[in-house]
């Protein structure tokens, strides 16, 4: 649902709309107002009492407008943003309203009026009360953008503050206007023997109206290209089809619940956008991570593993053959008087040279599961599980006249015309006893030998059963 999903938490009210969110959010509106279409012709028949059904779509609600309250504050609270609170509180406030609401339902709990000494109409107004701030909370995001449009986001602690005003504003509001819908007796009358006063209708006109004019608000602020303008237009459409369904039903007929359907796509229309959101962000960071964790163990300039890699990697290596009492050999290699290369073609070229002996490297390893690793400047290692002495020979031969055959040319004065690598060889049978500072050691004092001995060449010091028994080089 969302377009260039990232990591970061983003204000869904400036992200755009992929095309298949629109395709999506039309076929909701043509749904609505098909069904409702639909409806028209049958909408005062009965279709059976069942308050059970009603509580169970209304507690849905809540439970949607709830959760949506939460994530939009969540956003609001990471991005900073002053509309995004204005919406999330008119969420949760009509949330809090619903509960009473549906507590206070005709013959849903019948005690429960009583032992409050609640009005009669109170349920009533409750719905008038939660369809005002549902509709009135958009319409004042839409607002509070318009005129914070050129405004910059305060900062954090600033933001705070402001958010905890906010939601004082709300609280109080709430304490102004539950406890007289609740004990005040004599509420003006909005229903009577299941048919609806002028006055409810007049209150039902005025909050369809406010609905569409905060469609149209939502079309003026960015056409439908925003995809949180697209989802909350379809939301107050969803409205629009409760207070005509509700308007023009009686209590248990087709259009009554088709109203109750029309209340819950309006709670959840945005909430699947945030739940979208969320498991994009989710999936992203699983990404993300995993890209940081093989950026971290790899080589920046030549992408073989980094010396962090090669040292976990080595020891686990390690481990393994040792269970498994399987042989274990290692590569190290320098490449030939590099510093002449250095100086002879510059830094840039110098580190394309490490590339490119880096890359060979890697096409002549013997298997994919062998690590090959940048463990110093121009040097770097290979670890070959399973491989005897001879078996590494072979390998770091073919290394060795791979890189000869390459032909890059080195610098002025060198000893060999093109670029060459010398190799220290060491492998044990017995890696139950030998470390990996073992092997490294007698590899580094074999790669020693090799350029003492002219370069361009692959040297190894025997098999070391455990490598502190063999004497120095």
């Amino acid at each position: 649902m969302i377009a260039d999903p990232s990591v970061a938490i983003v204000d869904l009210g400036h992200v755009a709309a992929r095309p298949d969110d629109r395709r999506r959010a039309a076929a909701v509106a043509l749904v609505l107002v098909i069904g409702g279409l639909l409806i028209v012709p049958f909408m005062g028949r009965p279709l059976g009492d069942s308050l059970p059904v009603f509580a169970i779509m209304i507690a849905l609600s809540i439970s949607s407008i709830s959760i949506t309250a939460v994530l939009l504050w969540a956003q609001a609270r990471v991005t900073t943003s002053v509309s995004l609170t204005v919406l999330a509180l008119g969420f949760a406030l009509t949330a809090i309203v619903m509960v009473p609401y549906l507590l206070f339902y005709r013959g849903l709990w019948p005690q429960l009026s009583q032992w409050v000494s609640a009005d009669p109409q109170t349920p009533n107004w409750f719905w008038v009360e939660w369809h005002t701030l549902f509709i009135g909370s958009v319409l004042a995001y839409y607002v509070c953008r318009r005129i914070r449009a050129d405004a910059p986001e305060p900062d954090g602690a600033a933001f705070r503050r402001l958010q905890r005003r906010i939601s004082l504003f709300g609280l109080a509001l709430l304490a102004l206007t539950m406890p007289p819908l609740i004990w005040v007796d004599g509420l003006p009358t909005l229903s009577h023997n299941g048919s609806f006063t002028g006055l409810f209708a007049g209150i039902s006109y005025a909050l369809t109206a406010a609905a569409l004019l905060a469609i149209v608000a939502a079309y003026r602020t960015s056409s439908f290209r925003s995809i949180l303008d697209l989802w909350l237009a379809v939301a107050c459409l969803s409205m629009c089809a409760d207070l005509t369904l509700q308007h023009f039903s009686r209590q248990f007929t087709v259009g009554w619940y088709g109203s109750r359907l029309s209340i819950l796509l309006a709670a959840s229309s945005v909430l699947f956008v945030l739940l979208f959101q969320t498991a994009n962000i989710y999936a992203q960071l699983v990404v993300t991570a995993e890209r940081l964790r093989n950026e971290s163990l790899t080589d920046v300039l030549t992408g073989l593993a980094n010396r962090r890699s090669f040292d976990q990697r080595f020891a686990a290596i390690l481990r393994a053959c040792a269970r498994d009492s399987r042989p274990l050999a290692m590569l190290m290699i320098d490449i030939d008087n590099f510093k002449a290369y250095n100086d002879a073609f510059g830094h840039q070229l110098g580190d394309e040279c490490l590339r490119a002996v880096a890359q060979v490297l890697l096409a002549n390893a013997a298997r994919a599961r062998d690590v090959v690793a940048r463990v110093g400047g121009e040097e770097m290692a290979v670890v070959m599980p399973e491989v005897d002495l001879p078996g590494a020979l072979v390998v770091a031969e073919r290394m060795r006249a791979a890189v000869e055959n390459a032909g890059l040319t080195q610098g002025v004065g060198a000893m060999h015309p093109v670029v060459t690598i010398s190799v220290g060889v060491t492998a044990t049978h017995d890696p139950a006893r030998t470390s990996v500072e073992d092997l490294v050691d007698v590899a580094d004092r074999a790669l020693y030998r090799a350029k003492e001995s002219g370069r361009n060449r692959v040297v190894d010091l025997g098999e070391p059963v455990a490598a502190y028994a063999l004497p120095n080089a």
